[in-house]
Order: structure tokens, then C-alpha cells, then sequence
């Protein structure tokens, strides 16, 4: 078990230790008038910041997931953008609604980002910038990009056309800027 585990497991047994400690005092015949009320309180106190150490915690492993299968969902894309290129002498879609409607990625669990924190009406939950590229080009453009607010934080996934996937934050600029002046869904 990691670091984390260990620091969710301790964080609730003390919440558990602290919630016995509350029933105790208050049934308590011995504790009588303010020094059952300070006790109480205080307390309380430590229950509500056990469980504002956890809260945190438990999201924050919850974000981590999303990126990864955010992460898997680009990396079938571009498997799919691939068998489209062979197909069609290296040309990519003009959209990726064009990989469901041909049949080449019929999953639509795939299109959508599971950290998305807002709706989305659009098909995708991905910007795609390769309409009007082939695969055969020497360097590698941005491909595939999340949207805005798909992850907590400034987080983004970039699928470069070489297939190489870039872990990154939606504040800095692909390798190649100039492509995704045109994004096409």
C-alpha cells in the first residue's frame, strides 16, 4: 500500500476514534455542564478536520484516474485516426465524428472525457486539429487536445500526430502552434 493509502487509512480510524469519543462525552454521566460542552465541541472540531484531510484526498485519486482513462480514450483515437489514414492514402478525417459515422471507432464512451467537470454538447469531448493533414507529414502537429475543464486544474492531454502523448497543463503551447489555429469536431 502507498503513502496515500496509508495516510486515508490512519485519517479515517481517527475519525473513528474521534466520533467515540463524542458519543462518550455526551452520554457521559461523569462530564457535567462546560467542561462536557468544551469537550464536545472540541471534538467536533477534529471530526470535521479528519474529514476535511480526506475529502481532498479521496477527489485528488479520483482526478488522477480520470486522467489515465482520459489518456487510454486519446491513445484508441489515434489508433482509429490510423486505420482511417491507411485507408485513405495517409489523409486524416475531417472530424471525429467522421470515426464513429465510417464505423472505425463506434464506442461513444471514447469521445467523451471522464473528468469532464462541464457539460458538453458538442460530439467530443476532444478539439481535433487534423482535417486537412496526412500522417505521412515529417513533423509531428497537434492532433487531438481536451477541451477546456475536462480535468480539475489546469491539466490537458495533447496527442501529437506521431502518436506520442503529451501530459501537460492547457496554459502552454503545442510544438507546432500554427496547426491548431483550425480545429475541426
Amino acid at each position: 500500500m502507498r503513502l496515500e493509502g496509508f495516510l486515508i487509512l490512519g485519517t479515517f480510524l481517527l475519525g473513528l476514534i474521534t466520533g467515540g469519543l463524542i458519543l462518550y462525552i455526551a452520554f457521559s454521566q461523569r462530564i457535567r455542564g462546560w467542561r462536557k460542552a468544551r469537550l464536545v465541541v472540541l471534538y467536533l472540531f477534529l471530526l470535521f478536520n479528519t474529514f476535511g484531510i480526506i475529502l481532498p484526498t479521496l477527489g485528488h485519486a479520483h482526478g488522477k484516474t480520470a486522467r489515465i482513462v482520459c489518456g487510454s480514450n486519446i491513445k484508441q483515437i489515434y489508433l482509429a485516426l490510423q486505420q482511417y489514414a491507411l485507408d485513405y492514402e495517409s489523409h486524416l478525417p475531417p472530424g471525429l465524428n467522421t470515426l464513429s459515422d465510417s464505423g472505425y471507432l463506434t464506442g461513444k464512451d471514447v469521445f467523451r472525457c471522464p473528468g469532464r467537470q462541464r457539460p458538453n454538447q458538442e460530439f467530443s469531448d476532444y478539439i481535433y486539429y487534423g482535417a486537412k493533414h496526412t500522417l505521412r507529414e515529417k513533423t509531428p502537429f497537434l492532433l487531438v487536445k481536451d477541451r477546456e475543464r475536462n480535468h480539475l486544474g489546469k491539466y490537458c492531454n495533447l496527442l501529437m500526430s506521431d502518436g506520442e502523448i503529451i501530459y501537460s497543463h492547457q496554459d502552454q503551447q503545442p510544438k507546432n502552434g500554427d496547426s491548431a489555429a483550425n480545429p475541426a469536431n
